[in-house]
């Protein structure tokens, strides 16, 4: 499952429109200056950007409060909600028709269903054999979860025992109630 069109080409401005703010604050990379589209941005330095974000989650106070690209309250509430975001490794577990489910390492008691922006997590992986381990953000976005777009995938597939234990961990997290399509905000 995918978002919208209309959602896609919103998230993908806001979220250039933020990364740009991030490069110019930081003095990232002065080749990416005055980014507006993702088209043709190289994964490496955007991947660098993206790192200092959220390891520095203040900018996004400092770009809501500053709004240097005029951004309606709407549009700036979406930013500011991405203060949740869980940057992890994450258990690509399984796909299902409202999103995949993705098994933080660093959290267990949580579980997430992920929605692709342009993409199925399917297409994304390629058709890999899961359960399979990524490395992602996970962020709100007009009440659903998706990733930020950089996706890095590990070559490690669970198999056997492995598969059988995340497959059990998802179960439990599930009857607990700690499955979320949505960010709390």
């Amino acid at each position: 499952m995918i978002i919208s069109e209309e959602q896609a080409r919103l998230f993908f401005r806001l979220w250039i429109s933020l990364l740009d703010f991030v490069n110019k604050k930081a003095k990232i990379n002065k080749n990416l200056y005055g980014m507006r589209s993702p088209k043709g941005l190289p994964l490496r330095p955007l991947s660098s950007i993206r790192k200092h974000l959220w390891l520095n989650r203040i900018l996004i106070d400092e770009f809501v409060e500053l709004n240097p690209e005029k951004l309606s309250h709407a549009e700036l509430d979406i930013i500011a909600g991405w203060k949740k975001t869980v940057f992890d490794s994450f258990v690509v577990l399984r796909h299902l028709k409202s999103g995949s489910i993705f098994l933080p390492i660093s959290q267990a008691d949580k579980a997430f269903i992920v929605r692709g922006i342009q993409s199925t997590w399917n297409e994304m992986l390629q058709g890999s054999p899961l359960p399979i381990i990524v490395d992602t953000a996970l962020l709100p976005f007009c009440g659903l979860i998706i990733s930020d777009g950089l996706v890095v995938t590990r070559n490690v597939i669970l198999v056997g025992g492995a598969k059988k234990d995340a497959n059990q961990h998802y179960r439990k997290i599930k009857e607990t109630g700690g499955v979320l399509k949505a960010f709390n905000i």
